[in-house]
C-alpha cells in the first residue's frame, strides 16, 4: 500500500529522471578553448619557436584555460581531469632566400609541461613547402592528437619547427584559413 499521494517507486524513478535531465541540461558544454596566431612567425635555420606574444585572445574558452604571456610563457591550463582532443594547424609559406635544391621541412608538436623539451605527445612534419615562385604558395599541416586522459592542471603547449631558414607560420594566407589550436574536453573517461 502506497501513503497518499504517492506514486511509490514509479514517482521516485520520474523524479530522479527529471532531476537528470535538469543537470544534463544545465551542463551542456565542457571546457573549449580556441585560439589563432595574430601575427606571422618568421623562422631562421634551425629555428623553434613557443609562441609567446603572437596568439590572439580566444576566440571561445568556457573555462579559462589560456594564459598569455605569464613568465615569459603562454600556455594552457586543462581545467578538469579527463579525456581531450587538441589539434593544431598550421598554414607555412616560403619566403625570399628560399633555397629550392634544398626545401625545408617543418614541424609542430604539442607538449604537456611547462619545460621546453619532451615530452611531446604529438608531432607531425611537412617534408616539403610549396613552391617560392607563387604556384603552391601555402603548405598546411594538420596535427591532432588521439583523444587521451590529462590531468587537472596539466600545461599544454604548442611548439613550430623549421629546419631551414626562410620560412614563415602563417596568421592567415586566405580569410578562411588561420594558424590555430584548440583544445576540447571529451568526457571524464
Amino acid at each position: 500500500m502506497h501513503a497518499p499521494g504517492s506514486d511509490g517507486i514509479t514517482g521516485e524513478l520520474r523524479t530522479l529522471r527529471n532531476r537528470l535531465d535538469e543537470l544534463e541540461r544545465r551542463n551542456t558544454q565542457g571546457p573549449v578553448c580556441v585560439n589563432r596566431l595574430t601575427g606571422n612567425l618568421t623562422f631562421g635555420v634551425q629555428n623553434s619557436q613557443f609562441p609567446v606574444t603572437s596568439w590572439a585572445a580566444p576566440l571561445v574558452d568556457t573555462h579559462k584555460m589560456f594564459n598569455y604571456n605569464i613568465g615569459g610563457a603562454t600556455y594552457w591550463v586543462l581545467p578538469f581531469t579527463g579525456r581531450y582532443r587538441i589539434s593544431m594547424v598550421s598554414i607555412w609559406q616560403p619566403f625570399g632566400g628560399f633555397d629550392t635544391a634544398r626545401p625545408p621541412w617543418v614541424s609542430q608538436a604539442i607538449h604537456v609541461g611547462a619545460g621546453s623539451g619532451p615530452p611531446e605527445i604529438a608531432t607531425s612534419v611537412i617534408p616539403h613547402l610549396g613552391s617560392n615562385d607563387g604556384s603552391a604558395p601555402y603548405s598546411y599541416n594538420y596535427l591532432t592528437n588521439e583523444e587521451r586522459v590529462y590531468t587537472a592542471n596539466d600545461i599544454i603547449r604548442f611548439q613550430f619547427f623549421s629546419r631551414y631558414g626562410g620560412t614563415l607560420v602563417r596568421k592567415h594566407p586566405a580569410v578562411e584559413s588561420y594558424t590555430h589550436i584548440s583544445i576540447t574536453y571529451v568526457g571524464s573517461r
